[in-house]
């Protein structure tokens, strides 16, 4: 029940003063993004007034954008910008389906928003998970789990991937597989990672760690200065952080020149499955001369997962001494987690999760590129845009106008202060995205006008 004084020999009508208080709740952070309000019969029986009297209160507050009215579910704090309901799906609850004005609008981050998170099946993989630890026959192999690495290998194809379970590592996620794939390297000899001027960060800090000299590259025809045993870190499907997707000539040059040059291609593949664009991307490892290349999956990424898993795989040679980085630094991967991966693979729920995360996805991506005027990426969760000034100080501003980025610099190896920022559609919800955007654009227009004058 919520308690909501009331003055009835005021002459303000009780909806205005039921409708009133709830808004003080709500501005006040009292009842905070995504609470469930009393239920129109709760709140008359409650506050003894007639049911009109509620609903009235209700349709003040939701034309105010504070409260969304949701079908057969009940009335919640909405809080959002006003072009859009809760999101709810049948099993899910509405906490943070919407952000608040004066909270900080998150497109920084890869934490997945409530909507991506496929809680209905994991719920269901969970009951089955905890019903079956304990039983006789399970137990973690170093490599994986094989009924789940058999999936797992008919999963690669939907990457166009050939993939054996005899060549997979089933790992902890992505950065595990990566921190294996550089210790290895690292121990047989490799002395250089050559990585993309902007990347991902964790490439080559750990890479510098392992006490690799790290060069950064362009295009891929700039690797013709690379040595013999040097290793080449790429993300050529849905690039972080630039969202870029490298066309089919360069794959071809990339893949030759590794041929030639006894060059390790490193292909970190995380966000593959997030396609929406209108023409087939296939990875790397899908293409011919590709048996070399050391192949980075995530089984956790694209089903935005709570748990974390991913895969390697392993061109012939490297199993041994991955397997040792393996069983020194991380040992086995969570059994958990594996069950929970397996019994989503059994339940057929793995496709309907990828269908249902890539629509929100493009759906947020078209959002954001339409009202920043940004070419459209052709799958995953980053967009790339050039500011005005250093990414540093423009994300300082714009985080003072409540919105998270992460400054273009904080890809580069070298430390540069890149004109631009790296924008994530993962973490806040359609509305969300559409507000940040606005504020975006805003912030850009208003710095780019002042340039001009």
């Amino acid at each position: 029940m919520l308690e909501i004084p009331l003055d009835r020999g005021s002459g303000v009508p009780l909806h205005r003063q039921v409708s009133r208080h709830i808004r003080r709740l709500i501005l006040s952070g009292a009842l905070p993004p995504g609470s469930q309000l009393p239920s129109f019969r709760e709140m008359s029986w409650s506050l003894k007034v007639s049911r009109s009297t509620v609903e009235e209160a209700y349709s003040d507050l939701e034309g105010e954008g504070l409260v969304c009215l949701v079908p057969r579910k009940g009335v919640f704090v909405a809080l959002g910008d006003g072009d859009g309901g809760c999101g709810l799906d049948d099993e899910d609850r509405c906490i943070g389906a919407c952000s608040a004005p004066g909270d900080t609008l998150d497109l920084a981050s890869e934490v997945p928003f409530e909507d991506l998170v496929p809680r209905r099946e994991v719920r269901r993989a969970l009951r089955w998970v905890m019903g079956t630890l304990g039983t006789p026959g399970w137990n973690a192999p170093l490599d994986g789990l094989p009924e789940l690495k058999c999936h797992l290998a008919g999963h690669s194809a939907l990457r166009g991937v050939p993939a054996l379970k005899e060549q997979m590592i089933v790992t902890s996620g992505g950065r595990e597989g990566l921190a294996l794939c550089l210790w290895a390297l690292s121990q047989r000899g490799t002395k250089r990672l050559w990585v993309d001027r902007l990347t991902y960060p964790l490439a080559f800090l750990q890479a510098e760690a392992m006490g690799m000299e790290v060069r950064t590259f362009g295009s891929p025809r700039e690797l013709q200065g690379a040595r013999r045993g040097d290793a080449v870190y790429l993300i050529p499907s849905f690039h972080n952080p630039t969202g870029r997707t490298m066309g089919a000539e360069e794959r071809s040059w990339v893949l030759e020149a590794g041929r030639d040059r006894g060059l390790v291609i490193l292909e970190d593949d995380t966000y593959g499955e997030l396609r929406y664009g209108p023409r087939s991307v296939p990875a790397l490892k899908a293409l011919e001369l590709s048996g070399d290349v050391l192949y980075l999956g995530s089984f956790s990424q694209g089903l935005f997962l709570e748990v974390k898993l991913g895969y390697l795989l392993c061109p012939q040679g490297m199993m041994e001494p991955l397997l040792r980085a393996k069983e020194m630094f991380f040992g086995a991967t969570n059994l958990f987690s594996q069950l929970v991966a397996l019994r989503l693979f059994d339940d057929g729920a793995v496709p309907r999760i990828l269908d249902r995360n890539r629509c929100i996805v493009r759906q947020r991506m078209e959002v954001l590129c339409r009202v920043l005027g940004i070419p459209m990426p052709e799958g995953g969760v980053f967009a790339w845009l050039d500011v005005p000034l250093g990414g540093d100080e423009f994300a300082r501003r714009l985080r003072g106008l409540g919105v998270e980025v992460v400054p273009g610099g904080r890809f580069s190896p070298v430390g540069e202060d890149v004109r631009a920022v790296r924008i994530s559609v993962a973490s806040a919800s359609s509305s969300g995205v559409r507000r940040a955007a606005r504020i975006i654009r805003g912030l850009a227009d208003e710095l780019s006008s002042g340039e001009e004058r």
